[in-house]
Protein backbone atom coordinates (compact mmCIF):
# COMPACT_ATOMS: atom_id res chain seq x y z
CA UNK A 1 0.00 0.00 0.00
CA UNK A 2 1.19 3.54 -0.81
CA UNK A 3 2.49 5.14 2.41
CA UNK A 4 0.88 8.42 1.44
CA UNK A 5 -2.49 6.66 1.54
CA UNK A 6 -1.91 5.56 5.11
CA UNK A 7 -1.10 9.15 6.07
CA UNK A 8 -4.36 10.33 4.47
CA UNK A 9 -6.51 7.84 6.39
CA UNK A 10 -8.60 9.24 9.23
CA UNK A 11 -7.69 7.81 12.65
CA UNK A 12 -11.04 6.01 12.75
CA UNK A 13 -10.48 4.41 9.34
CA UNK A 14 -6.91 3.51 10.22
CA UNK A 15 -8.13 1.84 13.39
CA UNK A 16 -10.69 -0.13 11.38
CA UNK A 17 -8.00 -1.23 8.94
CA UNK A 18 -5.67 -2.37 11.71
CA UNK A 19 -8.50 -4.22 13.44
CA UNK A 20 -9.31 -6.02 10.20
CA UNK A 21 -5.66 -6.96 9.66
CA UNK A 22 -5.46 -8.36 13.19
CA UNK A 23 -8.64 -10.34 12.63
CA UNK A 24 -7.41 -12.06 9.45
CA UNK A 25 -3.82 -12.62 10.61
CA UNK A 26 -2.89 -16.30 10.76
CA UNK A 27 -0.35 -15.76 13.55
CA UNK A 28 -1.21 -14.89 17.12
CA UNK A 29 -0.75 -11.19 17.87
CA UNK A 30 -0.47 -10.24 21.53
CA UNK A 31 0.24 -6.83 23.06
CA UNK A 32 1.11 -6.33 26.71
CA UNK A 33 1.63 -3.13 28.69
CA UNK A 34 4.65 -2.15 30.80
CA UNK A 35 3.32 -4.29 33.66
CA UNK A 36 3.23 -7.23 31.25
CA UNK A 37 -0.55 -7.44 31.31
CA UNK A 38 -2.35 -8.35 28.11
CA UNK A 39 -4.11 -5.46 26.36
CA UNK A 40 -4.63 -7.00 22.89
CA UNK A 41 -5.31 -10.61 21.89
CA UNK A 42 -6.36 -11.28 18.30
CA UNK A 43 -8.53 -14.10 16.92
CA UNK A 44 -5.51 -16.20 15.92
CA UNK A 45 -4.25 -15.96 19.49
CA UNK A 46 -7.62 -17.31 20.64
CA UNK A 47 -7.22 -20.28 18.29
CA UNK A 48 -3.63 -20.95 19.26
CA UNK A 49 -4.04 -20.67 23.03
CA UNK A 50 -7.66 -21.74 23.42
CA UNK A 51 -8.65 -18.68 25.45
CA UNK A 52 -11.39 -16.19 24.68
CA UNK A 53 -10.17 -12.62 24.49
CA UNK A 54 -12.31 -11.62 27.50
CA UNK A 55 -10.55 -14.30 29.55
CA UNK A 56 -7.09 -12.80 29.07
CA UNK A 57 -7.41 -9.02 28.80
CA UNK A 58 -5.79 -7.38 31.82
CA UNK A 59 -4.29 -10.63 32.99
CA UNK A 60 -0.52 -11.34 33.22
CA UNK A 61 1.24 -12.33 30.01
CA UNK A 62 2.88 -15.11 32.04
CA UNK A 63 -0.37 -17.11 31.94
CA UNK A 64 0.50 -18.01 28.34
CA UNK A 65 3.87 -19.52 29.36
CA UNK A 66 4.94 -22.74 31.09
CA UNK A 67 5.24 -22.15 34.82
CA UNK A 68 9.01 -22.82 35.04
CA UNK A 69 9.67 -20.13 32.42
CA UNK A 70 7.50 -17.33 33.79
CA UNK A 71 9.91 -15.61 36.17
CA UNK A 72 12.83 -15.71 33.74
CA UNK A 73 10.64 -14.51 30.88
CA UNK A 74 9.40 -11.51 32.86
CA UNK A 75 13.00 -10.57 33.63
CA UNK A 76 14.01 -10.98 29.98
CA UNK A 77 11.19 -8.66 28.90
CA UNK A 78 12.25 -5.95 31.34
CA UNK A 79 15.83 -6.17 30.08
CA UNK A 80 14.58 -6.16 26.50
CA UNK A 81 12.54 -2.99 27.10
CA UNK A 82 15.65 -1.10 28.18
CA UNK A 83 17.83 -2.43 25.36
CA UNK A 84 18.56 -0.49 22.15
CA UNK A 85 17.31 -3.47 20.12
CA UNK A 86 13.75 -2.64 19.05
CA UNK A 87 12.75 -6.14 17.93
CA UNK A 88 13.69 -9.81 17.90
CA UNK A 89 12.75 -11.90 14.91
CA UNK A 90 11.13 -15.33 14.70
CA UNK A 91 13.44 -18.34 15.08
CA UNK A 92 16.13 -16.33 16.94
CA UNK A 93 15.31 -18.56 19.92
CA UNK A 94 14.19 -22.16 19.59
CA UNK A 95 13.35 -22.91 23.23
CA UNK A 96 10.03 -21.04 23.33
CA UNK A 97 6.91 -22.87 24.47
CA UNK A 98 3.36 -21.66 24.84
CA UNK A 99 0.79 -22.87 27.36
CA UNK A 100 -2.77 -23.46 26.19
CA UNK A 101 -5.89 -22.94 28.25
CA UNK A 102 -6.08 -26.70 28.89
CA UNK A 103 -2.54 -26.68 30.29
CA UNK A 104 -0.91 -28.40 27.31
CA UNK A 105 2.33 -26.97 25.92
CA UNK A 106 3.35 -26.34 22.31
CA UNK A 107 6.52 -25.37 20.47
CA UNK A 108 6.46 -21.78 19.30
CA UNK A 109 8.39 -19.21 17.31
CA UNK A 110 7.86 -15.57 18.13
CA UNK A 111 8.98 -12.12 17.14
CA UNK A 112 8.71 -9.39 19.73
CA UNK A 113 9.17 -5.64 19.77
CA UNK A 114 8.91 -2.91 22.37
CA UNK A 115 7.49 0.50 21.62
CA UNK A 116 6.69 3.61 23.61
CA UNK A 117 3.37 5.31 22.84
CA UNK A 118 2.23 8.45 24.63
CA UNK A 119 4.81 7.85 27.31
CA UNK A 120 3.76 4.24 27.91
CA UNK A 121 5.78 1.13 27.15
CA UNK A 122 4.18 -1.77 25.27
CA UNK A 123 5.38 -5.17 24.18
CA UNK A 124 4.03 -6.53 20.88
CA UNK A 125 4.52 -10.20 20.01
CA UNK A 126 3.68 -12.23 16.92
CA UNK A 127 3.65 -15.93 17.75
CA UNK A 128 3.30 -19.08 15.66
CA UNK A 129 2.58 -22.65 16.77
CA UNK A 130 5.30 -24.76 15.12
CA UNK A 131 4.65 -28.02 16.97
CA UNK A 132 3.39 -29.88 13.90
CA UNK A 133 6.26 -28.67 11.72
CA UNK A 134 8.88 -29.65 14.28
CA UNK A 135 7.29 -33.04 14.85
CA UNK A 136 7.31 -33.64 11.10
CA UNK A 137 10.97 -32.62 10.94
CA UNK A 138 11.86 -34.94 13.81
CA UNK A 139 9.96 -37.81 12.20
CA UNK A 140 11.79 -37.21 8.93
CA UNK A 141 15.14 -37.19 10.69
CA UNK A 142 14.33 -40.44 12.47
CA UNK A 143 13.23 -41.98 9.18
CA UNK A 144 16.43 -40.86 7.46
CA UNK A 145 18.52 -42.23 10.33
CA UNK A 146 16.78 -45.61 10.05
CA UNK A 147 17.31 -45.61 6.28
CA UNK A 148 21.03 -44.98 6.68
CA UNK A 149 21.35 -47.65 9.35
CA UNK A 150 19.71 -50.20 7.06
CA UNK A 151 21.63 -49.00 4.01
CA UNK A 152 24.96 -49.23 5.82
CA UNK A 153 24.50 -52.97 6.37
CA UNK A 154 22.85 -53.77 3.02
CA UNK A 155 24.61 -56.37 0.81
CA UNK A 156 23.96 -54.25 -2.31
CA UNK A 157 24.96 -50.74 -3.27
CA UNK A 158 22.33 -48.14 -2.40
CA UNK A 159 22.17 -44.58 -3.65
CA UNK A 160 19.87 -41.61 -3.25
CA UNK A 161 19.49 -38.73 -5.69
CA UNK A 162 17.47 -35.52 -5.77
CA UNK A 163 14.79 -34.87 -8.38
CA UNK A 164 17.39 -33.39 -10.73
CA UNK A 165 19.35 -36.64 -10.57
CA UNK A 166 22.21 -35.32 -8.44
CA UNK A 167 23.64 -37.93 -6.10
CA UNK A 168 23.00 -37.21 -2.42
CA UNK A 169 24.10 -40.43 -0.76
CA UNK A 170 25.78 -43.76 -1.43
CA UNK A 171 26.28 -46.53 1.10
CA UNK A 172 29.51 -48.30 1.97
CA UNK A 173 28.77 -51.22 -0.33
CA UNK A 174 28.43 -48.89 -3.33
CA UNK A 175 31.74 -47.24 -2.43
CA UNK A 176 33.42 -50.65 -2.12
CA UNK A 177 32.14 -51.73 -5.56
CA UNK A 178 33.04 -48.47 -7.29
CA UNK A 179 36.27 -47.75 -5.43
CA UNK A 180 34.99 -44.26 -4.78
CA UNK A 181 34.22 -42.49 -1.50
CA UNK A 182 30.77 -41.11 -0.87
CA UNK A 183 31.97 -37.50 -1.00
CA UNK A 184 33.44 -38.10 -4.47
CA UNK A 185 30.16 -39.60 -5.71
CA UNK A 186 28.11 -36.51 -4.74
CA UNK A 187 26.41 -34.57 -7.51
CA UNK A 188 27.54 -36.00 -10.83
CA UNK A 189 30.76 -37.41 -9.37
CA UNK A 190 29.41 -40.98 -9.47
CA UNK A 191 29.67 -40.94 -13.28
CA UNK A 192 33.45 -41.12 -13.00
CA UNK A 193 33.02 -44.64 -11.62
CA UNK A 194 31.13 -45.75 -14.75
CA UNK A 195 33.26 -47.42 -17.39
CA UNK A 196 34.08 -44.81 -20.10
CA UNK A 197 32.71 -47.12 -22.80
CA UNK A 198 29.33 -47.26 -20.99
CA UNK A 199 29.16 -43.70 -19.70
CA UNK A 200 27.17 -42.14 -22.57
CA UNK A 201 24.62 -44.97 -22.47
CA UNK A 202 24.21 -44.66 -18.70
CA UNK A 203 23.85 -40.89 -18.89
CA UNK A 204 21.20 -41.12 -21.60
CA UNK A 205 19.18 -43.70 -19.67
CA UNK A 206 19.51 -41.76 -16.42
CA UNK A 207 18.41 -38.47 -18.00
CA UNK A 208 15.42 -40.22 -19.56
CA UNK A 209 14.38 -41.66 -16.21
CA UNK A 210 14.66 -38.21 -14.61
CA UNK A 211 12.60 -36.47 -17.28
CA UNK A 212 9.84 -39.08 -17.21
CA UNK A 213 10.11 -39.95 -13.50
CA UNK A 214 10.39 -43.50 -14.84
CA UNK A 215 12.20 -46.58 -13.58
CA UNK A 216 15.93 -46.63 -14.31
CA UNK A 217 17.07 -50.20 -14.99
CA UNK A 218 20.39 -50.82 -16.71
CA UNK A 219 23.27 -53.29 -16.84
CA UNK A 220 26.68 -51.63 -17.23
CA UNK A 221 30.25 -51.68 -16.00
CA UNK A 222 32.07 -49.84 -13.25
CA UNK A 223 35.78 -49.15 -13.63
CA UNK A 224 37.74 -49.08 -10.37
CA UNK A 225 40.82 -46.91 -9.78
CA UNK A 226 43.01 -50.04 -9.87
CA UNK A 227 41.84 -50.73 -13.44
CA UNK A 228 39.58 -53.68 -12.61
CA UNK A 229 36.02 -53.63 -13.88
CA UNK A 230 32.81 -55.16 -12.62
CA UNK A 231 29.40 -55.61 -14.17
CA UNK A 232 26.44 -54.24 -12.23
CA UNK A 233 22.70 -53.92 -12.57
CA UNK A 234 21.55 -50.46 -11.46
CA UNK A 235 17.92 -49.86 -10.71
CA UNK A 236 16.22 -46.72 -9.37
CA UNK A 237 12.65 -45.56 -8.80
CA UNK A 238 11.24 -42.12 -8.17
CA UNK A 239 10.20 -41.17 -4.64
CA UNK A 240 7.34 -38.75 -4.04
CA UNK A 241 6.04 -36.26 -1.51
CA UNK A 242 2.60 -36.64 0.05
CA UNK A 243 1.09 -34.63 -2.81
CA UNK A 244 2.55 -36.99 -5.40
CA UNK A 245 5.28 -34.68 -6.69
CA UNK A 246 8.64 -36.34 -7.34
CA UNK A 247 11.27 -35.36 -4.79
CA UNK A 248 14.09 -37.67 -5.85
CA UNK A 249 15.21 -41.21 -6.64
CA UNK A 250 16.22 -44.21 -4.60
CA UNK A 251 18.24 -46.95 -6.23
CA UNK A 252 20.30 -50.10 -5.85
CA UNK A 253 23.43 -51.33 -7.60
CA UNK A 254 24.07 -55.08 -7.62
CA UNK A 255 27.32 -56.76 -8.59
CA UNK A 256 26.49 -59.33 -11.30
CA UNK A 257 30.03 -59.86 -12.61
CA UNK A 258 30.08 -63.60 -11.96
CA UNK A 259 26.71 -64.32 -13.53
CA UNK A 260 27.56 -62.06 -16.49
CA UNK A 261 30.77 -63.96 -17.25
CA UNK A 262 29.00 -67.30 -16.84
CA UNK A 263 26.36 -66.22 -19.35
CA UNK A 264 29.05 -65.10 -21.79
CA UNK A 265 31.05 -68.33 -21.48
Amino acid sequence: MDRSLLHRLEPKNLGTLLARLLAIAEDAVIVADADQCIVLFNEAAERVFGYRVDDVLGRPLAMLLPEPARTAHASHLRDFASSPIPARQMAERRDIHGRRADGSLFDAEASISHVELDGQMFYAAILRDVSAARQATQSLRRSEARFRELAASAPVGIFQADRAGRCLYVNERWSAMAGMAGAEAAGAGWLRAVHPADRARVQQAWHGAIEEAAVFDLRHRLLRPDGSEIWVVARAVASSDADGSVNGFLGTVTDVTESHHQAMA
